[in-house]
């Protein structure tokens, strides 16, 4: 998924789950990009030295960012979790190297662009009709 997607993903997770403070959500936001740090096309991609989704979409890596802080955990939870609605799929049990896969969204294609933009209804939906 692209990296607005995910971000709105996160965010409407926060939302939808728990109405935290306004605060909260640059976190989330940023917890929501943070798994692609290994991927030199991410605003985040700081190290490109790392294989893509390998330890960074590992459960490993989602229970770290949620000690860390459990509103970056959560947006870094709901990429890993975006993540395999992709056919690629996520190492969950890194080093194990079997991924795991619960879709067939492909990258950029004209469902994640729906997905996303109905993620933003629904956002918007709450915010304006609590």
């Amino acid at each position: 998924m692209r990296g607005n997607t995910h971000i709105w993903f996160g965010v409407s997770s926060a939302l939808l789950l728990f109405h935290p403070p306004l605060w909260s959500y640059a976190l989330v936001g940023l917890g929501s990009l943070l798994p692609d740090v290994d991927h030199k096309n991410s605003p985040v991609g700081i190290l490109p030295c790392i294989k893509h989704r390998t330890v960074t979409h590992s459960l490993l890596a989602c229970g770290l960012a949620l000690l860390i802080n459990p509103w970056l955990g959560l947006g870094y939870v709901s990429h890993v979790l975006l993540d395999m609605l992709n056919p690629t799929g996520c190492p969950l049990l890194w080093p194990y190297t079997k991924k795991f896969s619960v879709g067939s969204i492909k990258t950029g294609s004209k469902v994640e662009t729906i997905f996303r933009n109905g993620l933003k209804m629904i956002m918007l939906t709450i915010i304006l009709f609590p």
